[in-house]
C-alpha cells in the first residue's frame, strides 16, 4: 500500500469516505442490526483479491457499487440488482468502508485508473445525481431548479448543466 500510496500522491491515507445523510438516519433510526459500521461512499486501494477476480488487483484503485444482488432471481440474472428482492448493501445490511477492511464482489468493484481517492468517493452520490436527472427527457432539459444545496443537491445541479440545461437555480 504504501508504494501505491506516495506514487499517487495519496499521503498517509488509503481510502477515502463520505457520510450520506441516509446514513444519519439509519444510525438513530432504521439501522437493519446494530452494531453497525456505515459507508457506502467510499474509494480505496485493494489489498487483496480472491478467486475469479479477472481484472482486478492489490494496489488499484478502486470504488465500488454498493448493492450486492443475491445473484441467483431472475433481477439479478437481467443483471438489476437494485430490484433483488435478497440484496446486500454495502454500510446498510453489511459493514461498510468505515471497517478497517471492505468485502466486495468482483463484480461491484470499479476500477478508478488515475481518478483520485477524493474523487472517487463521489462516484456514488455522483451516481444518483445522474441517474435522477437522466429520469428527465434530455432534450425537454433547458432550465432546472434544485432544491436542496446539500451534497446530492449540488451534484444535481452540475448533472443537469452537463446535460444540457442552460440555467440551474439552486434553493
Amino acid at each position: 500500500i504504501r508504494e501505491a500510496q506516495e506514487s499517487r500522491g495519496l499521503g498517509d491515507g488509503y481510502r477515502r469516505l463520505g457520510i450520506c445523510g441516509s446514513e444519519v438516519g439509519m444510525v438513530y433510526e432504521h439501522a437493519h442490526h446494530y452494531p453497525l459500521l456505515l459507508g457506502h461512499e467510499f474509494s480505496g486501494i485493494i489489498e487483496s483479491v480472491g478467486q475469479d477476480c479477472d481484472g482486478l488487483q492489490p494496489g488499484m484503485v478502486v470504488t465500488a457499487y454498493p448493492v450486492i444482488g443475491c445473484g441467483h432471481c431472475a433481477m439479478c440474472r437481467a443483471g438489476d440488482y437494485t430490484k433483488c428482492f435478497d440484496y446486500d448493501f454495502i454500510g446498510s445490511r453489511s459493514d461498510g468502508a468505515f471497517a478497517e477492511y471492505v468485502n466486495v464482489p468482483a463484480r461491484n468493484v470499479i476500477p478508478l485508473g488515475d481518478i483520485p481517492l477524493e474523487q472517487g468517493a463521489l462516484v456514488e452520490p455522483a451516481a444518483v445525481a445522474v441517474h435522477a436527472v437522466r429520469r428527465v427527457d434530455s432534450g425537454a432539459l433547458k432550465n432546472a431548479a434544485v432544491i436542496g444545496a446539500g451534497p446530492i443537491g449540488l451534484l444535481v445541479a452540475q448533472a443537469c448543466r452537463a446535460m444540457g440545461a442552460e440555467d440551474v437555480i439552486v434553493i
